[in-house]
């Protein structure tokens, strides 16, 4: 749904807002399923809209986010398991909903999900296409070009039961971006 409204013309903004974030965390273990002893790190590149009218709460101001992003992500081996990497793609949609902190200086709370396409399937992960739930939090700070952010986020890699035994990656993510 997020997703749909992402590519919908509805209440575009005036002008468009882009960004880039890099990340990088880890599995958090064990938490709702995930075994496999994950770090992760990539680069995202997305656009900023405002959000649909359904979508706002309150007079809180929000805006509809959505990357296109390479994730890179390792496991030393485990219980007998090689160690191995995957390289992946994802697209992700957020609500960033904002709070002023100070003059220049905003807080986020962000809620959302995607798709990842993956090279290879892992422990936690059966297949090659999964769903990505996310939240997260973060701060947003004003410059003269546009806006560096700092935040956090989990990000849940599930193909929701469709293949075998789906346990789940849950990977912590710290997230440094740019908006311009």
């Amino acid at each position: 749904m997020l997703l749909a409204a992402a590519m919908s013309g509805a209440q575009e903004a005036p002008r468009g807002k882009w960004f880039v974030e890099a990340f990088g965390g880890k599995a958090i273990i064990p938490f709702l399923g995930s075994e496999d002893p994950r770090s992760a790190h990539g680069i995202g590149i997305g656009h900023i809209r405002h959000t649909p009218f359904w979508l706002h709460h309150g007079k809180s101001p929000s805006d509809l986010w959505t990357q296109l992003y390479y994730h890179r992500s390792t496991s030393p081996g485990f219980r007998g398991r090689r160690p191995n990497g995957t390289d992946a793609i994802g697209l992700l949609t957020t609500v960033r909903y904002w709070a002023p902190v100070g003059k220049d200086v905003r807080a986020y709370f962000e809620i959302g999900g995607g798709l990842h396409y993956t090279d290879m399937r892992t422990e936690d992960i059966p297949s090659r296409l999964s769903t990505t739930p996310v939240f997260g939090l973060g701060l947003s700070f004003r410059t003269t070009g546009g806006e560096i952010l700092l935040g956090a986020r989990l990000l849940h890699i599930s193909n929701a039961g469709f293949v075998g035994s789906n346990q789940g990656q849950n990977q912590l993510m710290f997230v440094l971006g740019f908006r311009f």
